[in-house]
């Protein structure tokens, strides 16, 4: 890791957690589905400076569970952001939400004027089946194609986290503002003995839960998900993403939202996905 210089330690942290959600593999849209069991693990990724330490949780994730999707499956799923630090740095928060799906090797190969503007868009894995190497591949995709498509996330928290108007790298942005209102940004403290209770340690949940659409709905229809090597439904993941800036080095609001976007922007492709090769 490289060290950090004086104009990026005001950059200070970013915890990633990344989640496969399911792999499924229907033998027929229209047919009775037929599911296959796999499961990625959760992994964190650090990047850091000096003064600041936060950790993403997701207390009512199970990570042992096989997550095998269906239409309408549920599943628990709830991060929030703690400030761990212990020194006195007071933090503003943000989270991107990104989200992949598979797609097929000719689409993949297809997309080559795509990948050669937005590399980072597409993604290469290799997944063990039974002791078998298979390869897929991925692609990024906006949050309202998501959950228009796929998914809906469940109890999102918009009275406490403000979305950004414009995604980075394809992924939804939200910015936590707490008791501070809309607009606004709420200084987390650290989690010491003396604060816990006093002051605001830990964000809320963003959302409780991932709810696939249901059968019939546009997961069966002519605009739902495209098919995968005879595959009716993609396996997906859901990458969280959390970022925090030292609250004091900005003299306003504006100010510190433009330090967590040069963040983001700096640190949301350097994220790998579980398996994920390079090409």
């Amino acid at each position: 890791m490289k060290k950090a210089t004086k104009k990026n330690k005001k950059l200070l942290k970013v915890v990633t957690a990344v989640t496969a959600l399911g792999v499924v593999a229907a033998v027929s849209f229209s047919a009775t589905f037929a599911y296959l069991t796999a499961l990625s693990e959760r992994k964190t990724n650090v990047f850091t400076s000096e003064g600041i330490d936060i950790e993403q949780t997701e207390s009512n994730w199970n990570p042992k569970k096989d997550h095998i999707y269906q239409p309408g499956s549920e599943f628990d799923k709830n991060p929030k952001v703690t400030n761990t630090a212990e020194s006195k740095a007071n933090t503003f928060v943000a989270t991107a939400l990104s989200f992949f799906v598979e797609i097929s090797q000719s689409d993949y190969n297809d997309a080559s004027a795509d990948r050669t503007a937005n590399p980072k868009r597409y993604r290469v894995v290799d997944v063990d089946d039974n002791g078998k190497t298979v390869r897929k591949y991925y692609k990024r995709i906006g949050m309202s194609d998501f959950t228009s498509k796929y998914a809906t996330l469940e109890n999102l928290d918009s009275t406490n986290w403000d979305a950004a108007g414009v995604a980075i790298a394809d992924s939804a942005i939200y910015y936590y503002c707490g008791k501070a209102g809309t607009g606004k940004l709420e200084e987390l403290y650290p989690a010491t003995e003396t604060n816990k209770g006093k002051q605001t340690t830990e964000t809320t949940e963003l959302f409780t839960g991932v709810k696939f659409l249901s059968e019939g709905g546009a997961m069966g229809s002519a605009t739902g998900p495209a098919t995968v090597g005879g595959n009716s439904i993609p396996d997906v993941k859901i990458v969280v993403t959390s970022f925090a800036v030292k609250a004091a080095s900005y003299a306003d609001v504006p100010a510190a939202k433009t330090a967590l976007e040069n963040l983001i922007r700096g640190h949301i492709n350097e994220v790998k996905l579980d398996g994920e090769v390079e090409v």
